[in-house]
């Protein structure tokens, strides 16, 4: 064996190492909760997380997380706003509580993430506004322009030339 070959063994070790010691610091700063779910529920975790080869802790943890991202951004935008503030401030306090119940000193917690939803919601939010507007200028324009059609114009369009024809039989009748 090749000494390059070693060094890429062991740096291929020494990663592993590290990947398992992250794994088990974000698992001593996360907090358990205790959840009762349907069985049929229950069931569907279990496909989902056998199919996708996670544990039903992981699936549910991910589940819960969007879902509260979701909920969150149905929230009426001034209590979002609040409560985003009232979350992230407490972020930091919860996250030294369960680091110090787990034994783990030195806690790297992202700080301000509620806060990063709401205002990215506030923008979406906007930007829809924004279209909507558009779209309401588009369809005042059509409108106006349908107005000023000449009625002769719009009439002769839709008129049959067949229809022309029996008009034109029953005048020379008269």
């Amino acid at each position: 064996m090749h000494e390059n070959d070693s060094n890429n063994t062991q740096n291929l070790i020494d990663r592993y190492y590290q990947e398992e010691q992250e794994r088990r610091l974000q698992e001593k700063t996360q907090a358990e909760i205790s959840v009762k779910i349907e069985p049929a529920d229950l069931a569907m975790l279990n496909m989902i997380a056998r199919r996708f080869n996670k544990s039903r802790d992981e699936i549910s943890r991910d589940i819960m997380s969007t879902a509260l991202i979701d909920l969150f951004s149905h929230l009426d935008a001034g209590e979002r706003k609040l409560l985003a503030r009232d979350a992230d401030e407490a972020t930091r306090q919860l996250a030294e509580e369960i680091a110090e119940e787990n034994g783990v000193t030195d806690v790297d917690i992202r700080q301000g993430q509620w806060t990063t939803h709401e205002k990215h919601f506030v923008k979406l939010e906007r930007k829809r506004a924004r279209e909507q507007e558009k779209q309401q200028e588009l369809l005042a324009n059509a409108e106006q322009v349908l107005a000023q059609q000449p009625v002769d114009t719009l009439s002769a369009e839709g008129t049959n030339p067949s229809d022309e024809a029996e008009a034109t039989s029953v005048f020379a009748e008269a």
